[in-house]
Order: structure tokens, then sequence, then C-alpha cells
């Protein structure tokens, strides 16, 4: 029994990294707003950049397996989200764009989202948005961890929910963050306490 069981320990310590193909965030808001998403670390990306280098690059991570489910009050959804984000270059002057870190999933520009329906309406669509305050800029190139903002507030932290009878509503975000993975190496330290908590508990019941 001891052999087995440090056995299976050992395969699943060669298991583990298996694990690590999608990077887990969570979100909530106001208004009964929470959720979580995935992206896939091998997401395909792809990136526009302005050529005269005044407004720098926009990236886009999209791929049919990211997934984002979650709640809005009484309203339950579900379905695939993508990743964009607008970098502008840390010399930008102008004051008509800005930094943006944006979750989109469903509609206007996938697939709409589905979930239960209440007052003859669902949750088809949810954005999620990271500004830089008033324009400029506030991170360097495409960081797959949200940024984080000195001020949040309404305007620069924010999502919208949209709804199939085409109504939307939107407040402010109060989280929006990547789920800190648990190391291989901790993982099977639980493993091997519990094995040990187990044969003591054996050890004992003989007596």
């Amino acid at each position: 029994m001891v052999r087995t069981c440090f056995i299976a320990l050992i395969v699943l310590s060669f298991a583990l990294p298996a694990h690590a193909s999608f990077i887990h965030y969570t979100f909530s808001g106001a208004n009964g707003l929470s959720g979580s998403f995935d992206l896939g670390i091998d997401t395909p990306s792809s990136t526009s950049c302005d050529p005269n280098g005044i407004l720098g690059c926009s990236y886009l991570f999209a791929s049919p397996f990211n997934s984002l489910s979650g709640t809005y009050g009484v309203y339950s959804f579900s379905g695939i989200s993508r990743l964009d984000i607008y970098d502008l270059p840390s010399t930008y002057g102008g004051f008509c764009c800005m930094d943006s870190w944006i979750v989109r999933a469903g509609i206007p520009v996938l697939s709409p989202l589905t979930g239960n329906v209440v007052d003859g309406r669902s949750v088809t669509g949810l954005n999620m948005f990271i500004y830089a305050c008033c324009g400029g800029t506030l991170f360097s190139g495409a960081p797959l961890t949200p940024p984080r903002l000195t001020n949040p507030d309404r305007f620069n932290f924010q999502y919208t929910v949209s709804f199939s009878d085409g109504s939307f509503e939107g407040g402010e975000l109060n989280t929006l963050a990547v789920v800190p993975e648990l190391p291989s190496v901790a993982l099977l330290a639980f493993g091997l306490i519990g094995l040990l908590v187990g044969l003591k508990h054996r050890g004992l019941h003989r007596l």
C-alpha cells in the first residue's frame, strides 16, 4: 500500500506541469458581478502597430478554448472570452487614446454568452476595462497580468453587461486579478503530508 502511494505521488509530480497550460483569472464588481476566466498560455496573438509610431500597438489574444463564466445578480452566464491590449508609446503626449487592458466575452465581438433567462432576458456579453487615467501610458508591451491602478474608479476600472433584449448595464470593477498557481513542489508536499497522516492514523487504528 505504501509503495503504491509513493508511486502515485511520483507520477503526480511529472503530471503537474500539464495543469499550467492556462492562466486563471478572477473578477468581481458592483451590482453582484463575479466570476473567472482562463487564458491559454499558447493562445495565438495578433499584433497591429501604427506605422507612424504615434499610437503604438494593439495585441489580440483569442482562442475558442479561452472560457469565461460568472454571475451578475440573479443572472449566470458562460462562454468564450478574449484579451485585447492597447499599448501606447511612453512618449505619447496626446489625449485621444490611452493604454487599455480589456477582457471581452460574448457580443458584440464573439458568440453570445449563454445563461439563465430572468424576466425575459439573459446576459449575452461582458466587457471589463482597465484604462490609463486621462490618457497616456500604464504599461509597456502586452502584459498578461492585469495592470495595477493607483486610483481605480468608475471610469478607469469598469465593466459593461449586455442583455439579449438589447439593453446593457455597467458599473465599477472591484477586482480583476490572476490567481497565483500553487507550485508543483507544494502540491507534492501536500500529497506527502496526506500520506503520512493516513499512515499514522492507520497505525493508531491498529493499536
